[in-house]
């Protein structure tokens, strides 16, 4: 799979040409959030995850797939909260957001979805959580993609 991510104002990684509208997302944690985020600390190593390994990922996690409009939503907010990034197509955690899912494995060390529900908790908190002020679009991930992705996956893993 080659096609995934655009940048607002920047070039596409490896992706069909277009800038995204300037409109703003929601700028609250929402549950997909944390169990994107929980895939990509499961999926992502030191080389990066792409969407494929993500929806593998998130198929695990919840015997689910993503819709565009949870990953970009999902992909967005984290990244105002600087617990992702990308380069090169492939996604990776942050520092940022490999210390807030240590913090949660001091609370939870079993279990990967009570860890994704202390993790959404953790994003939420008004304290020790993540605060948003504005959310722009930074990625969009079109249907065909995330289409492609789920097919991809299933192909590569006879699920």
């Amino acid at each position: 799979m080659v096609a995934l991510l655009k940048a607002q104002g920047s070039k596409q990684h490896k992706a069909t040409g277009g800038r995204m509208s300037p409109e703003r997302i929601d700028s609250s944690w929402h549950w997909q959030d944390a169990w994107i985020l929980m895939c990509m600390i499961i999926g992502c190593g030191p080389k990066g995850c792409d969407l494929e390994r993500i929806v593998g990922v998130a198929d695990y996690i919840d015997r689910s797939y993503p819709t565009v409009e949870q990953l970009n939503g999902a992909l967005n907010r984290l990244a105002a909260g600087r617990l992702i990034t990308s380069r090169r197509g492939k996604f990776f955690v942050t520092e940022r957001g490999h210390a807030l899912y240590e913090k949660v494995k001091t609370v939870r060390k079993r279990g990967t979805r009570r860890q994704m529900h202390a993790l959404e908790n953790m994003l939420a908190c008004p304290i020790c959580g993540v605060q948003l002020k504005t959310v722009r679009p930074r990625f969009s991930i079109d249907e065909a993609s995330l289409k492609q992705a789920i097919r991809d996956y299933i192909e590569h893993n006879n699920v």
